[in-house]
């Protein structure tokens, strides 16, 4: 697991084992804003190698994470919420 944070959000791309992905496989999911109807971003649907590349950094980041106290992981959720909520 990458122990750093994102400083920043990329909203038309996927975050993958530590780099952001621009490609995908040629479809998108569209974020709507749901308060005004306006398109948000258009983010990349995965590929199936992507979805595996995902699923096993996630799946080895697993003894990084119980290692971490519930402070740690707490405090670490509270600062990615506050930087969605920023972005």
């Amino acid at each position: 697991m990458n122990p750093t944070v994102a400083t920043s959000l990329s909203p038309h791309a996927n975050y993958i084992n530590g780099t952001w992905s621009f490609e995908g496989d040629g479809t998108f999911n569209t974020v709507i804003d749901k308060y005004h109807g306006t398109e948000l971003a258009r983010i990349p649907h995965a590929t199936e190698a992507q979805m595996e590349e995902a699923i096993a950094a996630a799946y080895a980041s697993r003894d990084a994470v119980r290692k971490l106290s519930a402070g740690e992981r707490s405090a670490k959720l509270e600062a990615l919420a506050a930087l969605i909520a920023k972005n």
